[in-house]
């Protein structure tokens, strides 16, 4: 996740190519330069200009359990000769607690909720999932979103907190494009985006079910916000060449489970894997 947008710099946003919103059930194709078009479909979601900016890649060591300063969760890499074709979960938007957490350096505390592919130890990442935003005591925002980084990403309104979400990543190979989609299940309302590839290649050498304090954690001045608990539920993983799993280590990837500290800290830890497909994230410290 990324830098928060107020004020004059919405235009900054807009100038990044940030696609246009769009009337519910429509579909259609996108500007971004010279680069090629993605195909968003929306219903029952609004565009935002205000959102997290741009991503802190935390280039995670290869261990079974490492440590971040703004990633928490799991995720799985694969074991040499195969790559990812798709990741997808359910989880529950938080109800962040902001009078409960301390405010970063920022002036912000922030908590992010996601699945994507690449991310953990590459320089892209394809991603989506929901984010909320507190400005001192106060929740600023709370919105959901998708990205293909390093390009800009679309956040909509619409959705609130409580609400049940269907999160899913897929690459297909025949069109070298990612289908990023985000289902509110409480509401009905969605999000599709068909587009290639941010960078001028993406890996797919990494899945993961992340919790974010957003734009690089409390090192960056971005604390975490107080989400209690949340959980990620039906996990589902799908290797290149077809093989489905879930988070659990299989011949075809290995597990690395992630702590989020800072400066020895232990901000934030999820639970062992409940079958492969399920795991709690527990909050600690804002930083």
């Amino acid at each position: 996740m990324r830098r928060i947008i107020t004020g004059a710099a919405i235009a900054a946003v807009l100038a990044l190519g940030m696609t246009p919103a769009f009337a519910s059930g429509t579909s259609r194709h996108a500007e971004s330069g010279s680069t090629p078009r993605a195909q968003v479909s929306v219903r029952g979601l609004h565009q935002v200009s205000s959102a997290l900016l741009r991503q802190v890649l935390p280039h995670l060591r290869a261990a079974k359990q490492v440590s971040s300063q703004n990633w928490g969760g799991y995720a799985v890499v694969p074991r040499r000769g195969h790559k990812f074709r798709s990741i997808s979960a359910n989880f529950t938007i938080p109800n962040v607690n902001c009078a409960a957490s301390t405010t970063g350096t920022s002036g912000y505390t922030t908590e992010a909720n996601w699945v994507g592919l690449d991310g953990f130890n590459n320089q892209t990442v394809e991603q989506t999932g929901s984010a909320s935003i507190c400005e001192g005591p106060t929740l600023a925002e709370q919105y959901v979103w998708i990205e293909i980084y390093p390009k800009a990403p679309i956040a909509y309104s619409g959705t609130s907190p409580g609400d049940g979400v269907n999160v899913s990543v897929t690459y297909n190979s025949s069109t070298h494009k990612y289908r990023i989609s985000l289902r509110d299940l409480t509401s009905g309302g969605f999000v599709n985006v068909v587009e290639p590839c941010g960078a001028k290649k993406c890996a797919n050498a990494s899945a993961e079910a992340v919790v974010e304090a957003a734009n690089g954690g409390p090192g960056d001045g971005y604390n975490l916000a107080d989400f209690g608990q949340t959980s990620f539920t039906g996990v589902h993983v799908v290797s290149s060449n077809g093989h489905a799993g879930s988070l659990s280590p299989s011949k075809f990837w290995r597990t690395v489970k992630i702590l989020t500290k800072y400066e020895g800290s232990l901000m934030a830890s999820p639970s062992p894997l409940a079958g492969g497909t399920a795991f709690y994230e527990t909050f600690h410290n804002s930083a």
